[in-house]
């Protein structure tokens, strides 16, 4: 997937404004785009969840940082993401289109059905 957006950002589709551009959500903010697609999406892995350090809150983190020794919170982090996806989300004109995987890279269910 990688290899492949890398050539579709310089794929001549890009440059006339005819067809899909493939974009990672960094360069695509700000951008608007009759259809989205956000693919691959899995709990805690886009917007990432972060959770405290368990051994340095931000707190503590905060006050570490006062007296120089340089430690970046976590939590901003995790705003961020959340910005990102929001983002994301309101790039689109028309239409939004979600998906999500079903198995994870070996085969194994990632969703229990509910009957």
């Amino acid at each position: 997937m990688r290899r492949l957006c890398r050539e579709e950002r310089d794929s001549p589709a890009r440059r006339t404004g005819v067809g899909a551009q493939i974009l990672d959500v960094h360069t695509a903010r700000q951008m608007r785009f009759r259809h989205v697609f956000i693919p691959g999406l899995t709990e805690g892995s886009f917007p990432q969840r972060r959770a405290q350090d368990p051994f340095y809150h931000d707190s503590d983190r905060r006050r570490l940082s006062a007296g120089g020794v340089m430690l970046e919170e976590r939590l901003p982090a995790q705003q961020d993401e959340a910005f990102l996806f929001h983002s994301a989300l309101s790039a689109a004109t028309d239409c939004v289109w979600l998906s999500y995987a079903t198995s994870d890279p070996g085969g194994a269910p990632l969703l229990i059905p509910t009957s």
